[in-house]
């Protein structure tokens, strides 16, 4: 679907108000870039996408973060916390969230976290936080 949706008209009538993108393998014909202009050109002909969630591994990248927070509607997000792909600061931009879910946040997306929440306190309503710690090696000056 993403391959033959034209960049230029508007097909948002006919588009899901929600979009799961889970899983994908990163090989599968098209390279990093390539996908990335493909989901980015997608997401712009989705204005009434209120939730989208993004969980695989790797997969998210600053301009697909772009184009997510250019849908106005967008209210609900779930992403994988891993910022491989992106630069934590960018999600700050997500300031009128609803539902935000985070699974497995590295060191960078905690850091913002509390910043993050603080300016989404006022509208959110939930939030999920997935995490895993190995309560062996976690010290006070180990914590981010």
């Amino acid at each position: 679907m993403l391959g033959i949706l034209p960049p230029t008209q508007d097909l948002s009538v006919n588009l899901p108000s929600a979009t799961e993108l889970r899983d994908f393998p990163f090989l599968f014909g098209a390279s990093g870039s390539e996908l990335e202009d493909l989901c980015g050109r997608a997401l712009a002909n989705t204005p009434r996408l209120h939730k989208a969630i993004w969980t695989r591994s790797g997969g998210l990248s600053d301009q697909v973060l772009a184009a997510l927070h250019a849908i106005p509607a967008l209210r609900a997000l779930e992403i994988n916390g891993g910022a491989r792909g992106y630069s934590a600061p960018n999600l700050l931009q997500f300031d009128n969230l609803e539902s935000l879910a985070i699974i497995m946040p590295d060191r960078p997306v905690s850091r913002i976290l509390a910043d993050w929440l603080q300016r989404l306190a006022p509208q959110l309503k939930e939030l999920s936080l997935i995490c895993k710690v190995n309560y062996l090696n976690v010290t006070q000056d180990r914590c981010p």
